[in-house]
C-alpha cells in the first residue's frame, strides 16, 4: 500500500530478488538479505519528522534564548525602556521574527523534501505545515515564558535545553514504558 502515498517504493514480488543479489552478493531466491531501493539510495535515510521534531525546535531555541538577557547584558534596555513602545512588546516582535523565520524554513523544507521524494502534494502536506507551525508556536510559548523570569543568557539556554530533551526523550519514553506495562 505505500506505492500509492510513495512512489519511490517498490513492489515485492517474487522476481524481487534482483535487488537483493547486488544487495548482498548473493544469487539466491532466499530474501535473506535487504531489499534495496534505488530511489531510496537516491534520496537518502534522513527522516523529515526527525529534523522538524527535534532539530527544529533546537533551532528556534538557539535563534531566541537571549532577546531580552542580550539586551540587559549589552546594556541598552536602558534605551529600549525610553521608546513609546513598551520593552514587553520590542520583545515580543522579536520573537514572532524568529517563528516567522523558522516556520517559513520549515515550510520550504517540508515542500522540497515533498518534491524531491515525489509526494502527493495535496491538502495534507498543508495539514502537515500547519500542525508544524502549532508546534512551533508552543514552543514559542515555552521559550517566551522562560525570558519572562528575566534571568542570565546561560540560564535561559539551559533551562530551554533542559525543557526540550524532557519533552522531546523523557516525557515520550517515560509515556511508553507505562503504556507497554499496562498493555502488554
Amino acid at each position: 500500500g505505500q506505492r500509492d502515498i510513495h512512489r519511490f517504493a517498490q513492489h515485492i514480488t517474487n522476481g524481487s530478488f534482483f535487488y537483493n543479489k547486488y544487495a548482498t552478493g548473493y544469487y539466491n531466491k532466499t530474501m535473506s538479505g535487504e531489499i534495496v531501493n534505488p530511489f531510496k539510495l537516491l534520496a537518502g535515510h534522513l527522516d523529515l519528522s526527525f529534523v522538524f521534531l527535534f532539530l527544529f525546535p533546537l533551532y528556534f531555541i538557539l535563534l531566541s534564548y537571549n532577546l531580552f538577557s542580550s539586551e540587559q547584558e549589552n546594556g541598552t534596555i536602558g534605551l529600549l525602556g525610553m521608546q513609546p513602545v513598551p520593552v514587553k512588546i520590542i520583545v515580543l516582535h522579536k520573537l514572532l521574527l524568529r517563528l516567522v523565520i523558522v516556520a517559513l524554513s520549515g515550510v520550504s523544507l517540508l515542500l522540497i523534501g515533498g518534491l524531491v521524494n515525489y509526494i502527493i502534494t495535496d491538502f495534507r502536506i498543508l495539514l502537515f505545515a500547519a500542525a508544524f507551525i502549532s508546534y512551533l508556536i508552543c514552543w514559542m510559548g515555552i521559550i517566551a515564558l522562560l525570558i519572562s523570569f528575566k534571568r542570565s543568557s546561560w540560564f535561559n539556554a539551559l533551562a530551554l535545553v533542559a525543557v526540550w530533551i524532557s519533552f522531546t526523550l523523557l516525557l515520550p519514553s517515560i509515556l511508553n514504558a507505562v503504556l507497554i506495562t499496562r498493555n502488554p
